[in-house]
């Protein structure tokens, strides 16, 4: 099952209810591109990532992520053995550090 809910100014909060309400859901692709995620929004992502076991592509892209919202995530990555797709694509003022997933 695939969910799009690209461009619809998600933040953080949204984010939340989703994982609360998707819980253990059949999911395996979800696309939460062009967004309003940042870095406050990455433990909300973590939890979200924990409560679709299926979850096999996970979109980011176009939000306001930056190195350490893209570190906080890749913890999370660490220890998942479902999720093969990660699209952060561009990390907002990475700099010199940017991240590649």
């Amino acid at each position: 099952l695939r969910l799009s809910l690209r461009g619809l100014r998600i933040g953080p909060t949204t984010v939340s209810c989703l994982g609360q309400q998707l819980k253990d859901r059949l999911y395996t692709r979800l696309d939460l591109t062009e967004n309003m995620l940042g870095d406050h929004s990455a433990l909300s992502l973590r939890s979200l990532i924990r409560a679709l076991p299926n979850l096999r592509h996970l979109h980011v892209a176009g939000n306001l992520i930056t190195a350490e919202g893209a570190q906080e995530l890749a913890e999370e990555l660490e220890t998942n053995s479902t999720l093969e797709v990660f699209a952060l694509g561009g990390v907002a003022d990475a700099g010199q550090h940017g991240f590649a997933f």
